[in-house]
């Protein structure tokens, strides 16, 4: 047989069997390709396992999206800071997870400082990234029109209100402003919070006939916006702030004014007044006597609101368990205790009960206080702010006393038999007072509340607190250093035992 005579006939033979079966090469060459696709996904999984398992990557690299995903959101601060541009710059793992995510490019917060053009221009796209990014996640928008005015800006967002859910306008104008109102009253379905701190000219929005606000539950109106000039749901919402008190702007609102929109507030649970009537001498206009009930109402703030009374008296709030108020202010010779009466009132017919209060009180009668207190046995929390002339606190031994926690009373009965923490502030108008002669009184009805319950048999029938004192916190510039040293030396066994003294700094 010739040499190459076996190689012809064996490629005669393959090339033959090629030709006789091509469907088994093409089943083959498919099954090739699916074994390789196989083989990709377990190398890039591989790949994946490698990034959670090596040591020389950094622990955050080795959670999963969904885990840095919360990182993320929950560290971002009500002005959406760290912004997200920051995120995506640390790395590629970082890159692609917040560009997945809608909610982080969510939160919008301008406070330019008066921006040039060229400023304004950087402005207006790092807005439109963000609204872009967002996709279609609900929006928080809150502008400081104080430090920037540009209609152009505010044209972004006009396509979007559909998706805001809270909204904050600081000083806005009223012209750049009227547009987006307008669009927000129109159709804003999942808007939960609107603030407006501020306004002139409020009749241009005569027009606006209804907030389509279904989901609207927290409202903040000040300075010169009055309730009744927008028509919003009254009787959806939760809290109503008139007056803001974080920015220390008072409303321009007389408080019998708002008693009407107060009266349609039936779900309200939480409830800022922090109003300056600006002319206080006008005739005190008829109010109905009809009770104001607010059945979810849980906290209350009132403070510097000229005939607070008129409410206070007609307030019937069942579920009111914290409570703050602050007087209007009226010139020494016409001090009256007209709101502490009007206090009690509002607390006896609404027989709540109230946890926390906060009074802050100008040469106010220490038997009025004693008189409150003595509704309230369910009070966890107090905190008096207490203005007198100069040693008019020396009488304040009677509110000691009154405070006294021991199994035997001052007065024949236990006073704030809850009470855990107690803060006491007090200020001297005119010249200086002296505390010194008070030390002692204030000590022992400290220690009083701190006792540890009697043990003997005579002792157990007595009234004792049922709580003790977990904290207590004084201020006034008539504390001296010795004052702070003999109240720490002689409360020193309870502040060992966890008693929190917070004492002025000497």
């Amino acid at each position: 047989m010739a040499p190459g005579g076996s190689g012809e006939s064996l490629l005669d033979v393959e090339v033959n069997s090629g030709g006789t079966d091509g469907s088994a090469c093409d089943a083959e060459v498919s099954d090739l390709k699916k074994q390789i696709q196989t083989l990709c996904v377990e190398q890039r999984a591989s790949r994946c396992d490698a990034i959670y398992t090596e040591t020389t990557v950094p622990p955050i690299h080795r959670l999963p999206p969904e885990l840095l995903t919360e990182v993320f959101v929950n560290c971002l601060d009500d002005e959406g800071f760290p912004q997200p541009f920051l995120l995506c710059g640390v790395c590629r793992y970082w890159w692609n997870v917040t560009l997945g995510v809608p909610r982080l490019w969510s939160r919008i917060y301008l406070a330019p400082d008066f921006p040039s053009d060229e400023r304004l221009a950087l402005i207006k796209a790092h807005v439109q990234i963000l609204l872009t990014r967002s996709v279609a996640a609900p929006l928080s928008l809150h502008i400081d029109w104080s430090k920037c005015s540009s209609t152009s800006i505010l044209d972004l967002f006009l396509p979007h209100v559909h998706r805001f859910r809270h909204v904050t306008l600081y000083d806005p104008a009223s012209d750049d402003m009227g547009p987006l109102i307008r669009a927000i009253a129109d159709h804003s379905p999942m808007l939960e919070s609107f603030a407006i701190p501020s306004f002139d000219l409020e009749d241009i929005f005569s027009d606006i006939k209804a907030f389509r606000t279904p989901n609207l539950r927290e409202l903040t109106l000040a300075d010169c916006w009055h309730p009744s000039t927008l028509t919003f749901p009254w009787s959806h919402l939760t809290h109503l702030r008139l007056g803001d008190v974080e920015e220390d702007t008072r409303a321009q609102l007389s408080l019998i004014s708002c008693i009407e929109i107060l009266r349609q507030c039936a779900e309200l649970t939480h409830c800022w007044l922090y109003l300056d009537d600006t002319d206080n001498s006008l005739p005190v206009p008829t109010v109905s006597t009809t009770p104001i009930v607010l059945p979810e109402l849980r906290f209350l703030f009132l403070d510097w609101s000229y005939r607070d009374h008129i409410l206070l008296e007609r307030l019937v709030a069942p579920k009111l368990v914290d409570f703050t108020y602050g007087p209007p202010y009226f010139p020494e010779s016409e001090r009256c205790p007209i709101a502490l009466r009007a206090i009690e009132t509002c607390f006896t017919q609404s027989q709540c009960t109230l946890e926390s209060l906060a009074l802050d009180l100008w040469l106010v009668p220490f038997d009025d206080i004693i008189s409150i207190l003595q509704l309230l046995p369910s009070l966890i929390s107090l905190h008096l702010e207490l203005y007198y002339q100069f040693d008019a606190w020396i009488p304040g031994e009677e509110l000691l006393n009154a405070l006294w926690g021991l199994h035997t009373p001052r007065l024949g009965i236990l006073l704030l038999p809850r009470l855990r923490k107690l803060s006491i502030n007090t200020f001297c108008i005119n010249g200086t007072s002296d505390f010194s002669s008070l030390q002692e009184s204030f000590a022992n009805m400290i220690a009083s509340r701190c006792s540890i319950p009697p043990s003997k048999p005579e002792e157990r029938g007595t009234l004792q607190p049922s709580t003790s004192l977990t904290h207590v916190a004084i201020t006034s510039e008539a504390f001296s250093a010795e004052c702070c040293e003999y109240l720490r030396s002689r409360l020193s066994l309870h502040i060992a035992a966890g008693l929190e003294l917070d004492l002025p700094i000497t």
